[in-house]
């Protein structure tokens, strides 16, 4: 009785809370004024303006003439499930996303309890020269139903959630962040929509910015920064735009952001949200714990960086080229910001080394910075300025140190401003900031809040981009000036990198990829930093104006001395096929391993031979020596089984980079057509055993598929290839047969047709 009990009180909940209501208009943006009708099958409508009333009932129909936020709920008899909030927008055209909260008034701006407000707590602090102990600087969160909406107009996220007040010193503001939270009390635990394009879904808590020191000049600022940092591999937090509105009424311009903390890393870096550490500034923990961190900076310390072991180590604790990548960009930025801002990472589902993350560089970026000497300043010992204490400073400093990580951040400078850093590119980032911010920047000027009246207007902005594109044309040549200095640098060259063919090869310039032309500013000191490596198949060819040819293999050619400028041109050519007669005979998974048939009259040394697939995994074969006519197999292990049978394709190569063979679901090779399955059907990865059907010496004139064998036939011919023979031979003997009993037939025919007439002949006689 006690469970049918408890199951009539879960069908009565369950009843309750799936109560549907209908909508003659679906929430989203309109160009006229409408009459809006809502229905329920049972129970009574009430609805509520911007949640300032006490629900009444809904009438026949509600005339919505101006940007409205309705809140909706059903009362049947002393229940009342609430339905959410709906945003109507009444001619409000936007390019960006619209986010929508319906929110208690008191919750934002009641002195007890409002998170906007000072609180009967606040005094003036005329140190701080602010006000302290306020309401917006508790952890306080309140509840309210958010909604999110696409540039298209789409509803995107239509949920209740909670809100808190986001930042640092720019709580302090009169206009603050906000930050929005999914929780399971509130009915999700997450948003559970694509917010920026990414194809995550699982976001539990997104920021509401209004660009933090920035938001009474661009409102872009970071977002622009830390999209030029996602391009040279940093990890930045996503960023839409969007405008904000609070029951019903416009709040301006705010950019959507990601929160950083252990979804985040989760998300953008496919690891586990367990075993994550992040810290900020002076190693305050975010989450897990700084003991990995303090063994990292105790090494640092204490140990000889110009021992190549120790450099080797500390590589292994931390991704050296992330930590260059951030400080240039820091540095670039005259981000004086920085030191409170450090945001760095580890996970141990990855390789457990630290990252840094590029975090709020809003107060960078700013015409009177365009001379500043950050490179010095962040790497002095002194700690003389508020932005450089020596807990800041340690670990570059003590890097800088070793030679090889000092070379790495030289060349990686002058990359760097020569590609994602360069005037020209900024120039153009910026351009494509200022056309999709423009005409919402002027919605913005035109409609905001009281308490944003004092931020200028619209020729304001176009002001504020007109430095920022000063900064972007001057910050270059300042810092080349301040590396030159720090490091003493002279002897500097022009490279003019042009690559040719570039689908068939690598060329990397201290570790970046060059895909065609690149021109930069070098140091002849420090060499070239050019890594070039042609694909399978293809060779490099290399020449310059100062030589013929180069030698890829060879450094020499890298530490010349140059003169202005040296251009240096790179073409991938592709090689004649290799004249050896291996061709693949038969795969076996459940043996891991690959069987060759020699089909030429000379034996085949295949050591240094590559096996490789189409995703990039590759093996060089070993002692293995094939006879004329004769079968070879190269085992693999388990590993390397599954690595390569994982695509749809093998491919064979000699020790001289030539094609060989290849095996690949339907498609032709160099030895006529394959197919791995007799029924035609594609499938992902080689599974079972598979052999050759026809046998070699038709194999030049036939077409023939790889048939499913389950008898291991390693280093023998393939029972396939036996029974097919075997089919033929009795075929043969069938038709043999056959042609002797039909001749038996025929001359019996003929004997008896012969008598037959020599029996009429004789009758008439």
């Amino acid at each position: 009785m006690k469970h049918l009990l408890l199951l009539f009180l879960f069908l009565s909940s369950f009843h309750l809370f799936s109560q549907t209501i209908s909508l003659s208009n679906q929430p989203g943006f309109y160009n006229s004024p409408f009459y809006l009708k809502v229905a329920s099958e049972d129970g009574v409508v009430k609805y509520s303006v911007d949640l300032r009333n006490s629900p009444a009932d809904f009438p026949d129909s509600l005339l919505i003439d101006k940007t409205t936020n309705l809140s909706i709920e059903i009362v049947l008899g002393d229940t009342v499930i609430k339905k959410g909030a709906f945003s109507y927008f009444i001619n409000f055209d936007t390019d960006f996303k619209v986010v929508s909260l319906s929110i208690n008034d008191d919750f934002l701006f009641d002195e007890s309890v409002g998170i906007y407000a000072k609180g009967g707590r606040a005094y003036y602090d005329t140190t701080e020269k602010r006000y302290s102990h306020t309401n917006w600087e508790r952890s306080w969160e309140r509840n309210t139903f958010v909604e999110i909406f696409s540039e298209s107009g789409k509803r995107l996220v239509s949920q209740s959630s909670g809100l808190k007040i986001f930042g640092g010193m720019t709580k302090f503001y009169p206009e603050k962040s906000m930050r929005i939270i999914a929780r399971d009390k509130y009915g999700n635990d997450e948003f559970g929509a694509d917010i920026f394009g990414l194809g995550i879904t699982d976001y539990k808590h997104l920021i509401l910015r209004h660009s933090g020191n920035d938001y009474r000049s661009l409102r872009f600022m970071d977002a622009l920064l830390t999209s030029l940092s996602r391009e040279s591999g940093l990890d930045t937090q996503a960023s839409s735009p969007s405008h904000l509105f609070v029951n019903s009424e416009y709040w301006g311009v705010y950019n959507i952001r990601e929160k950083i903390n252990k979804y985040y890393i989760a998300n953008n870096n496919d690891c586990s949200t367990k075993g994550i550490d992040i810290l900020q500034g002076n190693q305050v923990v975010d989450e897990g714990d700084k003991k990995a961190y303090n063994e990292l900076l105790y090494f640092a310390k204490k140990e000889n960086l110009n021992d190549p072991a120790n450099y080797e180590h500390i590589q292994s604790l931390m991704d050296t080229r992330n930590y260059i990548n951030f400080w240039v960009h820091q540095i670039f930025y005259s981000n004086h910001d920085a030191r409170g801002n450090i945001r760095f990472w580890r996970s141990d589902s990855l390789d457990g080394k630290f990252r840094w993350i590029v975090y709020d560089t809003d107060l960078g970026f700013r015409k009177s910075l365009v001379k500043a000497n950050l490179l010095r300043d962040f790497t002095s010992a002194k700690g003389d300025r508020w932005f450089n204490p020596p807990w800041a400073t340690v670990l570059i400093r003590e890097l800088l140190e070793n030679p090889s990580f000092r070379q790495d951040f030289i060349n990686q400078s002058s990359i760097l401003l020569s590609s994602t850093l360069s005037s020209e590119h900024i120039l153009d980032r910026i351009e494509e900031f200022q056309i999709r911010y423009e005409d919402e920047m002027s919605i913005h000027y035109n409609t905001r809040r009281k308490f944003q009246r004092y931020q200028g207007g619209i020729e304001d902005w176009h002001e504020n981009i007109q430095d920022l594109m000063f900064f972007a044309e001057q910050r270059p040549s300042y810092y080349m000036r301040h590396l030159e200095q720090r490091f003493g640098l002279e002897n500097s060259f022009a490279l003019n990198l042009s690559v040719k063919n570039a689908l068939h090869g690598v060329v990397r310039l201290n570790e970046n990829n060059v895909d065609s032309s690149f021109f930069c500013n070098l140091y002849s000191d420090l060499g070239i930093p050019l890594s070039v490596q042609a694909e399978l198949g293809y060779r490099s060819a290399i020449w310059n104006n100062y030589s013929e040819s180069i030698d890829p293999l060879s450094g020499e050619i890298f530490h010349q001395s140059f003169g202005d400028t040296l251009v240096v041109n790179i073409e991938f050519i592709k090689l004649p096929n290799s004249e050896s007669d291996i061709i693949y005979n038969e795969i076996s998974n459940s043996e891991n391993a690959i069987e060759f048939y020699n089909r030429g009259d000379k034996s085949v040394e295949m050591d240094g031979w590559t096996l490789t697939n189409n995703s990039d995994y590759s093996l060089t074969i070993e002692d293995l020596t094939i006879a004329p006519s004769k079968y070879g197999a190269f085992l693999l292990s388990s590993i390397d089984s599954g690595n390569l049978f994982s695509s749809s394709a093998l491919y064979l190569f000699d020790d001289e980079n030539q094609f060989v063979d290849s095996v690949s679901m339907a498609h032709w090779s160099s030895k006529g057509m394959i197919s791995m399955y007799s029924s035609g059907e594609l499938h992902r990865s080689f599974l079972g055993n598979y052999g050759r059907s026809f046998p070699h010496e038709v194999l030049g004139d036939s077409l023939y598929c790889w048939m499913s064998d389950s008898t291991a036939s390693i280093r023998l011919e393939n029972p396939s290839y036996t029974n097919y023979l075997s089919q033929i031979k009795n075929e043969v003997i069938r038709k043999d047969l056959e042609r002797r009993n039909i001749t038996i037939f025929l001359v019996l025919l003929c004997f008896i047709a012969s008598i037959a007439v020599f029996s009429v002949l004789r009758s008439g006689v």
